[in-house]
């Protein structure tokens, strides 16, 4: 019996997508954007536009989202999530957001293997900057977003 729940934790936590965290430069201080990559992200795809709603804004491969709140970061934010393609080739890496839902289609059916899935997510004030710039709002915004797309 232990043998088969140990077994099954395994599985549930190997199934769950993991929130990865890249700084971005901007001038004098570094920001953080999130973004969750796999072959099929169908389901955390959907489950930010459920828990989001209607966007302030949706062009193929970028939704944007205000009068978000989250909690123990602040109130009235915009969260945008950009959609596409991330490839992998030799050591470098390189991120094509999705054009129209033709585009996206295409390209999900045709994934080479060094290709994936790739969502990044941006939380940013009403100025649209970026405002996730300290390890405790990155440790925070990871644990908000792991909720939403569990």
């Amino acid at each position: 019996m232990l043998i088969i729940l140990v077994t099954l934790m395994s599985v549930s936590l190997l199934a769950q997508k993991k929130i990865e965290v890249k700084s971005v430069q901007c001038k004098a201080e570094t920001a953080f954007v999130f973004s969750i990559t796999d072959k099929d992200l169908n389901a955390e795809f959907e489950n930010l536009n459920k828990y989001y709603g209607e966007p302030k804004s949706c062009k193929p491969g970028e939704i944007i989202w205000s009068n978000i709140e989250v909690p123990n970061v602040g109130k009235d934010l915009q969260i945008t999530m950009v959609d596409g393609i991330l490839t992998m080739k030799n050591e470098s890496t390189k991120f094509r957001k999705f054009s129209s839902s033709k585009n996206k289609n295409c390209r999900l059916r045709c994934l080479e293997e060094n290709q994936q899935r790739q969502i990044n997510i941006t939380i940013m004030d009403e100025n649209e900057k970026n405002i996730i710039n300290t390890n405790a709002l990155k440790t925070v915004s990871i644990k908000y977003l792991e909720s939403i797309i569990k």
